[in-house]
């Protein structure tokens, strides 16, 4: 595939996310939902590149590999970081824009170049993990109590086993690759394992509360619930309450779910 389709399946695969976000605009949201409409349809837009791309990795090594389940991922990339860009303040998103550039600037080395696409896809594998991570954002105490779990165990096979196996292979290979390929590599490995120590810990807290202290496990159980279909609980800056039922009127923080 040369660089003009390339370019171009990578634009209409943004613009494929940026329509479906459009669609989840129309549609009706949830009622606890729709004090944080942007971050419902955000979320909805992710679950759905996750459950896209992490389906096409695996089909990707048990069928015949091809170029395309690559050029999708710089392409939703490219849609999330504008519209974290234009919705939410730097302050709360820098690190998933920071993020966000790695990795469309490794994908599009490997899209444009046909190199490394294993290795692309390999982390790809990542995406079947967020697709817990999102859900648990969506639903509501028995099903989030339930994604919780399956996210804890798709994360150790998924994301930690997958992104320890490419950190091994790149200082295996790390003779044989370019420098400026090694060290872009490197860059981006080192700021996503980084960020996936802090999910770990935050999943962990939530799927294991014995590891906390009772103290601690308290707290959790307000803050851990705030999920997007959870109106009760409210956050605003570092502090977390219940808000009860007859008094509801008060406001959402401006920190994420």
């Amino acid at each position: 595939m040369d660089l003009k389709s390339t370019l171009l399946l990578t634009g209409g695969s943004a613009g494929s996310f940026k329509l479906l976000n459009a669609v989840i605009r129309v549609l009706p949201t949830p009622q606890p939902a729709q004090r944080k409409a942007w971050k419902w349809r955000n979320v909805s837009t992710s679950l759905a590149h996750s459950c896209l791309t992490g389906a096409g990795a695996v089909l990707w090594f048990v069928e015949a590999p091809c170029t395309h389940i690559s050029t999708s991922p710089p392409g939703y990339f490219i849609h999330d970081f504008l519209d974290m860009a234009l919705n939410q303040p730097f302050k709360q998103s820098w690190d998933l824009l920071l993020h966000h550039s790695l990795v469309i600037s490794c994908f599009g080395l490997a899209v444009t170049s046909r190199l490394y696409l294993g290795f692309a896809v390999m982390s790809l594998l990542v995406e079947i993990n967020s697709v817990f991570l999102h859900l648990r954002q969506l639903l509501p105490s028995l099903a989030y109590s339930i994604t919780s779990w399956l996210n804890l165990g798709t994360f150790l096979l998924f994301r930690a086993c997958t992104l320890g196996w490419m950190s091994r292979w790149l200082a295996r290979h790390s003779e044989h690759i370019p420098r400026y390929v090694l060290m872009m590599g490197a860059a981006g490995l080192s700021l996503i394992s980084t960020m996936n120590v802090a999910i770990m810990c935050r999943v962990c807290g939530k799927s294991v509360p014995w590891l906390k202290s009772p103290l601690a496990v308290a707290a959790s159980q307000v803050s851990e619930r705030a999920s997007l279909l959870e109106p009760s609980v409210y956050t605003h800056l570092d502090i977390t309450v219940d808000v009860p039922a007859h008094d509801r009127t008060f406001f959402i923080g401006n920190r994420s779910l």
